[in-house]
């Protein structure tokens, strides 16, 4: 979900979308920022998907004190069971992502 993001990166080392639109003359931050508000413009972010993204950083991302909070240890339920609405989301995102790449570029996701 990071990747996607136009905060991407929050450390030095996090690879994100608009790497992948960066060459000699073009800027990959405001390519990108241009390519994601086309999609935002197509296709309307899930209502959840904030809370979802903060949960996937708790959860997947890295070791946090608040992730007993987020997995449900403390309530008996996981609270973010899987959401058919943000994994289309998600999918509809990559795909969009794969179709703005150069075709060289479009090769490296097979």
């Amino acid at each position: 979900m990071e990747f996607f993001s136009q905060e991407c990166p929050r450390y030095s080392d996090d690879i994100c979308a608009w790497h992948f639109f960066h060459t000699p003359s073009a800027d990959g931050i405001a390519e990108w920022k241009k390519i994601r508000s086309q999609f935002s413009r197509q296709r309307r972010r899930p209502t959840r998907y904030g809370r979802y993204r903060k949960a996937v950083n708790k959860l997947a991302a890295h070791l946090t004190f608040s992730r007993i909070r987020y997995s449900g240890w403390a309530r008996g339920g996981t609270g973010f069971e899987p959401s058919e609405e943000v994994t289309i989301y998600l999918l509809d995102l990559y795909d969009f992502f794969i179709e703005q790449l150069s075709s060289a570029r479009r090769s490296w996701f097979p």
